[in-house]
């Protein structure tokens, strides 16, 4: 019974019998018949029942044999078999791709395994195209070839969709049988990933094994083939107005491809002769490069069309329509305390398609979101004071955002201005010059310091010992002066060297308050003096604290500063005329500088000397050479162009500064230095009749500067924003990522789409976009017909309209000829082996590789036998019991 037990416990289990292999899946019903069948040859002997002998024996041994059959069939009996057996599915592409000769090839290869087969119900049919379907067929001779308008009707035709059929072919595999599928198709996908199906078919395709997967990748005929399709055109991010711009054809060819002559044509200016080009394609994609200029804004077009010599597989192709938008020209802020004398920089850039807005450093935008609206901007000749402060931190902050400074010298402006060392210098590719790097001619400093009866006690000695601290500043070469005046000036120091510390000193001590305040006859003094005195450079710091008739100040400020020599004044107390000191020192390329407390004298005077020392610039013509190639520089004639009168005396900084452009004397002219996402120029001389006056003039000027500014400029246009367009199975997808003030995502833009085809009268859809991600918007529409579709979006805040976006896409065919401008898959790319569609091949496919284990279940077979027992046994009772029990 412990063996019974055992051999139980080990089910499911398999054993031989009369050269069968039996299985058995459940013991357990077995066990009971072990059991049972003692029991039931006792009763049966021990019965009531009127039978002999011999009819007992037979019902007890039908009984018997009925309660094995019930039992087997509890216990799923059966047995197994070793078969070869192969089941096939063929996958059949009826993509419009495929050509009538490519369908032919598939359905006499689908004959083949038919033929190859003698179980034609082994061989099943999968068409895909836009979806994928089994094909049932009626097996019969007379059976005419699949119809292949009928699938195409049933799949679709415009998309391949390989992925699909290798599903459904999985689907259709037996487990009782060694699968095999062979694809027919081109090998181009338009939907779907079919690799990753192939290889799970590959790996374990009906649970039990793997299934052979073998590929014939049929190519249409070469007369099919030759065509040629304008496949896109590559347009920069933004396109303004008088700014030139490149754009790119990309062609595309198919087998031989074709020779033709390719034609642009732009919407806003007639075709120049280099739009139209010769071109042989060979079966490669090529792109080809095309320079324009918009000369309108607003939204223009590229019409390109390919006009092939012979034959063309696909017309419809060949022409594709670009729409884009064009920015308004550049807006420059251009910023000189004294717009009118930059005349002729205006001129130059209005001429070059550039908006110029020309503004005082009072006029400089004081909020960042203002600033961003400019391409570029360019300060003239200005002083730091002017600038210093908020506005300079936020021009800093524009440059590193994106935008372009071009910092221009003069006069007024380098180390003259203050820049020395300041925030804005440290951005800037040119530098002045340090305090132990600076030499020259030297220096002649005039002091005019107001004497009169006001600057009695503390002022006036805080003045004389700012003229005493001067000193410390000036070369022993360099000369000084002092003029005290009140109502006559008083030359208290002659013009000397400034080596005469002790003589200067006592000189200075003899100075007295005097009676009234007199500029004119002071200022008129040190102007002669000046004259007369041979040096570099010629300054005169004017002191008052007084209100003084200013006839003739501002005739000798001007003669001045033509003369080169600039005036800096410095105010003290409340009672005196600040207007006219400022405009004194504007007029005379200097500071003005207003003191409050006596105390700041000194270190007023001491500044200025110091600014005084570091103005080093030439006053003689300096001929300009290129340093450096530049590709802005591209039809400048940098020989050519006229020497400068004047540039001040700089140093390149550390990199990233480059210097470009320089003078025959050695030094850097223009240098440019990346700074953040923007970029620093700086410009050595000035851009005014002053040292640039030939300069100006020059016919190279209008596009040296123009080049310059368009090739660093700010290139976003926060009005037109950019939309990204896509085609989907039909549908346009359009998309744009939307950022607020701050550059941060804006999740409450309200967007409109609107599309329209390329045709006379055709009408307008809109449709609403929806944000899909923080700042992501998206729109989709379904394109009906081919052709070319226009596309504008608008975008609003809060009703008010804030951005424009305009493109085009073009639809010419459906995705599936668009497929054939890609390359095919190939048997390789799927993983599989190319077989050729002869009888062998469909003979070998369909060769088994292995033995099989076929099962068949014996359960419905024993209960049929076990009720024939009983009525059996029921039977040979009855008439037992009819014949009184006598054998």
């Amino acid at each position: 019974m412990d063996g019974l037990a055992h051999f139980v416990s080990r089910w499911p289990a398999s054993f031989e019998l009369l050269g069968a292999q039996v299985t058995l899946e459940d013991g357990r019903p077995l066990l009971w018949a072990a059991l049972i069948l003692p029991v039931l040859f006792g009763l049966s002997w021990r019965s009531l029942a009127p039978l002999s002998r011999l009819p007992r024996v037979f019902s007890v041994t039908l009984r018997s044999l009925f309660l094995v059959c019930l039992l087997g069939a509890l216990a799923g009996a059966g047995f197994e078999r070793s078969v070869e057996k192969v089941c096939a599915t063929l996958l059949l592409d009826v993509s419009d791709s495929m050509s009538e000769p490519a369908l032919e090839q598939g359905l006499d290869f689908l004959a083949q395994l038919e033929r190859a087969e003698t179980r034609p119900d082994q061989v099943r049919v999968v068409a895909f195209a836009e979806r994928a379907e089994e094909v049932h067929r009626v097996q019969d001779e007379k059976q005419p070839r699949l119809n292949v308008s009928e699938l195409r009707a049933r799949v679709g035709k415009e998309e391949t969709n390989l992925a699909e059929g290798v599903e459904l072919a999985r689907a259709t595999l037996s487990s009782s049988c060694e699968g095999r599928v062979a694809i027919v198709s081109d090998g181009r996908e338009t939907r779907g990933q079919a690799r990753p199906s192939l290889e799970l078919l590959r790996a374990n395709g009906n649970s039990t094994a793997g299934v052979e997967v073998g590929t014939y990748i049929v190519e249409p005929p070469p007369e099919t083939r030759l065509d040629v399709a304008v496949v896109g055109v590559e347009l920069p991010a933004q396109v303004r107005v008088g700014e030139p711009f490149r754009f790119q054809v990309r062609l595309a060819a198919l087998g031989q491809g074709g020779r033709g002559l390719l034609r642009v044509t732009q919407s806003d200016r007639p075709s120049p002769p280099e739009f139209t080009r010769p071109l042989q394609l060979d079966g490669e994609e090529v792109s080809v490069s095309f320079e324009s200029v918009a000369q309108q804004e607003g939204e223009l077009s590229l019409d390109v069309v390919f006009e092939p010599e012979g034959a063309d597989a696909f017309p419809t192709n060949n022409r594709v329509t670009r729409v884009f938008e064009a920015a308004g020209p550049p807006r420059i802020l251009l910023v000189d305390a004294e717009p009118r004398n930059v005349s002729d920089l205006r001129q130059a850039l209005s001429t070059q398609k550039f908006e110029v807005i020309a503004s005082t450093p009072g006029g400089i935008p004081t909020n960042a979101s203002e600033l961003s609206r400019y391409a570029s901007i360019i300060l003239s000749d200005l002083k730091w004071e002017e600038i210093r402060g908020v506005k300079e931190q936020l021009i800093i902050d524009y440059v590193r955002k994106g935008g372009a400074l071009l910092f221009a010298g003069g006069k007024r402006s380098y180390a003259a201005g203050g820049f020395q060392n300041s925030p804005l210098e440290k951005i800037l590719p040119l530098k002045t010059f340090g305090e132990d790097e600076r030499r020259g001619a030297g220096v002649a400093l005039v002091l005019v310091i107001d004497r009169s009866g006001s600057m009695t006690g503390e002022p006036l000695e805080m003045a004389k010992t700012a003229c005493l601290a001067t000193l410390a500043v000036l070369d022993d070469s360099d000369y000084l002066e002092v003029i005290a005046f009140d109502a006559k000036p008083l030359r208290a120091v002659r013009m000397q060297r400034a080596g005469r510390e002790a003589k200067i000193t006592s000189e200075v001590a003899r100075i007295q308050p005097g009676g009234g305040t007199e500029i004119f006859p002071s200022l008129d003094m040190a102007y002669k003096d000046l004259l007369s005195t041979s040096a570099r450079k010629k300054h005169v710091v004017l002191l008052t604290d007084g209100n003084a008739d200013p006839e003739g100040l501002v005739e000798i400020a001007n003669a001045a500063f033509a003369d080169g020599i600039t005036l800096t004044t410095v105010g003290f107390g409340a009672s005196l005329n600040e207007t006219l000191l400022r405009s004194l020192a504007d007029l005379g390329g200097g500071r003005y500088h207003a003191v409050r407390e006596p105390s700041m004298l000194p270190r007023v005077f001491t500044r200025e000397t110091e600014l005084a020392a570091l103005e080093e610039e030439f006053e003689e013509p300096s001929s300009v050479v290129q340093l450096r190639n530049a590709p802005w520089l591209s039809g400048v004639p940098v020989p050519a162009l006229p020497p400068l009168r004047g540039l001040a005396k700089l140093r390149l900084g550390e990199p990233p500064a480059q210097a470009i452009l320089g003078v025959d004397s050695g030094y850097p002219l223009l240098a440019v230095s990346r700074q953040g996402l923007g970029y620093a120029i700086a410009w050595a001389s000035d851009f005014k009749s002053n040292y640039a006056r030939d300069f100006l003039r020059a016919s190279a000027f209008p596009r040296f500067i123009s080049q310059l500014l368009r090739a660093h400029h700010r290139k976003d246009d926060t009005s037109v924003w950019p939309l990204s367009l896509e085609l989907e199975r039909g549908e346009l997808v359009a998309s744009f990522d939307a950022l607020d003030d701050a550059s941060n995502f804006d999740n409450f833009v309200e967007s409109k789409l609107f599309v329209r085809q390329a045709l006379a009268g055709a009408s307008e859809e809109s449709t609403e976009f929806s944000l899909i991600a923080p700042g992501r918007y998206q729109a989709r529409v379904p394109l009906s017909g081919l052709g070319v579709f226009l596309i504008r979006a608008e975008h609003s805040r809060r009703g008010t309209l804030v951005a424009r976006s305009v493109g085009s896409v073009a639809r010419t065919y459906p995705d599936e000829y668009a497929s054939l401008l890609r390359p095919g898959l190939g048997a390789e790319a799927l993983g599989g082996t190319k077989i050729a569609p002869t009888p062998a091949a469909a003979r070998a496919l369909l060769e088994p590789s292995r033995r099989l284990l076929e099962s068949f279940p014996l359960g419905s077979w024993l209960l049929a036998a076990g009720g024939f027992l009983l009525l059996l046994e029921i039977s040979i009772r009855r008439l037992a019991a009819l014949r009184g029990g006598r054998g």
